[in-house]
């Protein structure tokens, strides 16, 4: 099975990131873990909340807008 951090650095390595992780941990339950330099303006990112396990986070972030404002500005290209 693939960790979240293996399955990250190949996303990594597919956009052709810079490699080197940037990991982002202030305090509070969000932490952050991150690819800069990717291919065509690609972002690899994710977001991690402590003790949320596999929930729709409601209280800590809101998931949805955080989803859209991901996805509305890096657009799909063909």
């Amino acid at each position: 099975m693939e960790s979240v951090p293996d399955a990250l650095v190949g996303w990594a390595r597919h956009d052709d990131c810079d490699l080197k992780v940037i990991l982002e941990d202030p305090q509070g339950p969000l932490s952050t873990m991150r690819y800069k330099g990717c291919h065509r303006d690609a972002e690899v990112r994710m977001i991690r909340i402590d003790g949320l396990g596999h929930s729709w986070a409601r209280e800590e972030i809101d998931t949805t807008a955080a989803i859209w404002q991901f996805f509305s500005q890096h657009p799909l290209r063909e």
